[in-house]
C-alpha cells in the first residue's frame, strides 16, 4: 500500500513538470507553450515532440539543496522542541514530588536540551563542512585548467 501511495505522489508531482512544445522542431530550436519555455530536442520516431522535463526544485546545486534541507529541518524541529519542552513540563507538574518521577523529567530535560543544541548546531556544522570542502574541490578552476 506504501509503494502504491508513494508512486501516486510522485506521479502527481511531476506530471506538472513535463511540458509538450506545440510544433516538433529538430535541431534545438526554442518555442512557447502555455507561458513557459521549453526546448524540443527533436522528434521521439513516432511523430511526436520529446518532452522535456524541467526541475521541479528550486535548487540548482548539492549545496543549495542541503541548505534547504538544513533550514527545513530547523523549521520543523523548532517546533518539535517547543513541544518537547512542553512535555517536559508537564512530566515535572505530573511527578508531584516523587524522585524518581522528577529524576525521569530532568533526563528527559537534558535530552531535549542536546537535541536543541544539535538543532541548532546544524547550520554551524554544514557551513564548516562546506567551508572545508571548497578548499580542497574548487569547480570553477578544475574547468577553466581542462576546458
Amino acid at each position: 500500500m506504501k509503494k502504491i501511495l508513494l508512486t501516486a505522489i510522485i506521479i502527481l508531482l511531476t506530471a506538472n513538470t513535463v511540458v509538450f512544445a506545440e510544433s516538433t522542431v529538430t535541431g534545438g530550436a526554442s518555442s512557447q507553450t502555455g507561458g513557459k519555455a521549453s526546448t524540443v530536442i527533436g522528434n521521439s520516431g513516432n511523430g511526436g515532440p520529446i518532452p522535456v522535463i524541467s526541475n521541479p526544485l528550486q535548487f540548482k546545486t548539492l549545496e543549495g539543496l542541503i541548505s534547504g534541507l538544513v533550514k527545513i529541518a530547523l523549521q520543523l524541529g523548532s517546533m518539535i522542541a517547543v513541544l518537547a519542552l512542553v512535555w517536559v513540563g508537564f512530566l515535572f507538574i505530573v511527578a508531584q514530588g516523587n524522585d524518581s518521577k522528577i529524576t525521569a523529567a530532568k533526563n528527559a530535560l537534558w535530552w531535549v536540551i542536546i537535541g536543541i543544541a544539535i538543532l541548532f548546531g546544524a547550520q554551524l556544522i554544514m557551513e564548516i563542512i562546506k567551508g572545508t570542502l571548497s578548499g580542497f574541490i574548487d569547480p570553477s578552476s578544475w574547468l577553466k585548467s581542462n576546458g
